[in-house]
């Protein structure tokens, strides 16, 4: 890349940044990371090659966890005293905001072939996109890959993925924002307060959540008139009232062997909002990001970075034990959240099982039968047990496809019991299941010891486990869709990718939303333990 367009971005009159000019190879190659205050808080994660600091910005950080995954833009070559610089950038500059030093040493090239020349060698990855390096410093160590994402029309694109690959330095607890910078300036970089952000404590959208209100604005608003804005345009802008999207790269292929587009996703998600929405109202979101389509890399984004959000899009902050801080979550409650979420790469829509002003309370309880190499027949066979015990404790259970090999099946609790109560009750269900059918289930946790048995995985039914919704795409062949069923349904008859985003719709204008009743007669554990109690 060369430095020409570093220089061309800084005034250094005005600027303590280095002037940018190349440098000599030293007997180690370098490294630094600096957390950079600007915009928004981000690190700057920089490899010494070529005389020059490759870049790239990583909103998150680096992360010594095995396999996390942290998107890194590739941004402008730095100059090697780049390394070194630490202080304020001033307002009205080029990356104008406070940047200390994080982190700095040497790094390599891993499991390099012996003989080779190591800096030819990470040149010719970071060519085919594909690095990987160990970092030698004090708060960062150890083996990583940097993977660039693919770009539309085959052209490269900036966004990469830096992940930590296993190795002893790996740290479960890693929490990058309780560890102090090498070398720091003391300044914190004041936020300029949004009149217009309203995050945190967002009204409730009535025009977007009561289904016959959202009907009757939808004929009303210009979504109706630009939905061909799906198959032609590159681009699009909606608007909902005063809130407006920005849709991009409409015609991106999402679904290469079905040739469906990202286009063809979000008109899915248009269609059958007012049946989703429901199952969202107030669920903090998991996003799973398939930003080129299913056999592109893709990548979980949990904690948004709520400055970068449209000023309308909803976020409630919620304390992660995983990660032991905050994190901002996204609310999707309306038409607009449900399709920015899908412009970003969403293919499927993740909720919690329970609502942010009641985390600890699930509104259900599911269980999952998750199959090995064995017929769909046997998961019929198995829903229908359930099925069987359901009707015997007298009590409603209701049946969706998952969207690729198995079923899901949930129950209604109201709120009315924390995690652990529903685990337990979830537990002696999958066992009792498991004791009627013992020759094609199984409840071992352990993967290598399941064989090609049904796994019922009552293991969901925890705080902050994610399933895809009812009517949420998958990324998968033939883009299927998670879709609820009548019991009757639930035969030899049924396969697992019988629904998908070409025939839902008709099926939904047929038969209606067959959950409605997920959210009302809520089980009394108490009394059903009683009852399994006999059963056993």
């Amino acid at each position: 890349m060369g430095l020409a367009k570093y220089n061309k971005k800084r005034n250094f009159n005005e600027t303590p940044e280095p002037e940018g000019k190349k440098g000599g190879r030293g007997k180690l190659l370098t490294f630094v990371i600096q957390r950079h205050q600007a915009t928004r808080l981000h690190y700057d994660f920089r490899l010494e090659m070529e005389g020059v600091l490759k870049s790239w910005a990583v909103p998150k950080g680096p992360s010594l966890k095995t396999g996390e995954k942290r998107l890194a833009v590739m941004v402008e070559d730095h100059p090697i005293e780049y390394g070194g610089f630490y202080g304020e950038i001033p307002e009205g500059n080029y990356g104008a905001g406070i940047v200390d030093i994080f982190d700095k040493g040497t790094y390599t090239a891993y499991k390099a072939p012996n003989g080779v020349d190591i800096e030819k060698h990470l040149l010719n990855q970071l060519e085919n996109g594909d690095l990987k390096i160990v970092l030698k410093g004090k708060n960062i160590k150890g083996a990583f890959a940097l993977v660039r994402l693919k770009g539309e029309g085959g052209e490269q694109s900036s966004n990469w993925l830096l992940i930590k690959k296993n190795d002893e330095f790996v740290n479960e607890a890693f929490d990058i924002e309780k560890i102090k910078p090498l070398k720091s300036t003391g300044k914190t970089k004041k936020k300029k307060e949004r009149k217009d952000k309203v995050h945190e404590n967002l009204p409730e959208d009535k025009v977007w959540l009561s289904p016959k209100v959202d009907r009757k604005d939808r004929k009303q608003s210009p979504v109706k008139q630009q939905e061909p804005s799906f198959k032609q345009e590159k681009e699009s802008i909606l608007e909902f009232g005063k809130k407006k999207l920005k849709l991009t790269n409409l015609g991106k292929i999402y679904w290469p062997d079905e040739g469906y587009t990202k286009g063809d996703l979000i008109k899915y998600y248009l269609d059958v909002s007012e049946f989703i929405l429901p199952y969202l109202k107030n669920r903090p979101q998991s996003l799973n990001r398939f930003p080129n389509g299913i056999k592109g890399a893709s990548f979980y984004h949990k904690d948004m970075e709520t400055d970068q959000l449209p000023t309308w899009a909803k976020t409630v902050k919620l304390y992660s034990k995983a990660n032991d801080h905050d994190i901002d979550y996204l609310i999707c409650n309306d038409i607009p959240t449900l399709l920015y979420m899908a412009n970003l790469g969403c293919i499927e829509i993740n909720p919690w099982h329970s609502t942010y002003q009641n985390p600890e309370y699930p509104d259900y309880m599911m269980l999952d039968l998750d199959p090995g190499n064995i017929p769909f027949k046997e998961v019929v066979n198995t829903a229908l047990v359930i099925k069987e015990i359901s009707d015997e404790l007298n009590i409603k259970s209701y049946c969706k496809t998952s969207g690729a090999t198995g079923l899901h099946i949930y129950f209604p609790l109201g709120a009315k019991y924390n995690y652990d109560q529903v685990k337990i009750f979830a537990e002696i269900l999958a066992n009792l299941t498991h004791s009627r059918i013992p020759s094609v289930t199984t409840v071992e946790r352990t993967i290598s010891k399941r064989g090609d048995k049904i796994y019922v995985d009552f293991l969901q039914n925890r705080k902050g486990q994610t399933i895809a919704a009812p009517y949420s795409v998958r990324p998968r062949p033939d883009a299927t869709v998670s879709t609820p069923l009548d019991w009757d349904e639930v035969n030899h008859n049924l396969t697992p990718g019988m629904f998908t985003i070409k025939n839902t719709l008709t099926r939904l204008k047929t038969k209606g939303d067959l959950w409605q009743g997920i959210f009302k007669n809520p089980l009394n554990l108490e009394k059903l333990l009683k009852k399994l109690e006999k059963m056993k």
